[in-house]
């Protein structure tokens, strides 16, 4: 469409951007202020980098043929906001076989007694944990965690077996899907 042709058609079309601009400067300044609003309020908790460490009962199912075990772990992380954080851990625990029926264990030493298997079961893994605390302005603060990763199995240990054919036992090394689930504290 052609511009303004006439004096008074150009005051007008000036009249309408100069109203257009100060209605875009208002909504910049209104949208600044919401954002520094917002930034305000996520200095009511501490949301710096931290880096923890921690140890629980790892419970495996039967298709492992280990026994539950302690594990360690330590974790990075960062408070989200005042009731949620997000942590990357790495978690480590050696679990200790079960006897399985049918498994005949090579004869001991005759100086220490020990059979001649080393346990070599070790599980590793890397996983993305959230949290959500109950009391984020205490100093003991408990929470609710769910997290998903990966986790390494590796399984050195060759044992000689009966069942369910004879010959050595077969590799159990991978990598799985990790779930969690827990509760915990923080202080």
């Amino acid at each position: 469409s052609a511009g303004p042709t006439t004096k008074s058609e150009l005051f007008s079309y000036l009249n309408q951007m100069e109203l257009n601009m100060k209605k875009k400067l208002l909504c910049c300044a209104l949208m600044a202020g919401i954002g520094m609003a917002q930034s305000a309020m996520a200095q009511s908790y501490d949301d710096r980098w931290y880096i923890g460490a921690g140890s629980g009962v790892g419970f495996f199912d039967n298709q492992r043929k280990v026994n539950d075990e302690v594990y360690g772990l330590l974790a990075v992380g960062k408070r989200i906001n005042e009731h949620w954080s997000l942590d990357a851990e790495l978690w480590h625990s050696n679990p200790d076989l079960i006897k399985v029926e049918g498994v005949v264990l090579p004869e001991p030493f005759p100086s220490t007694g020990a059979h001649s298997i080393e346990r070599n079961w070790e599980l590793m893994s890397l996983s993305l944990v959230g949290r959500y605390y109950f009391m984020p302005d205490k100093a003991f603060d408990p929470y609710v965690l769910a997290g998903i990763g990966a986790q390494e199995h590796h399984d050195g240990t060759v044992v000689f077996q009966t069942f369910p054919e004879p010959g050595f036992n077969p590799s159990r090394t991978g990598t799985d899907v990790l779930w969690q689930l827990g509760l915990g504290a923080q202080w």
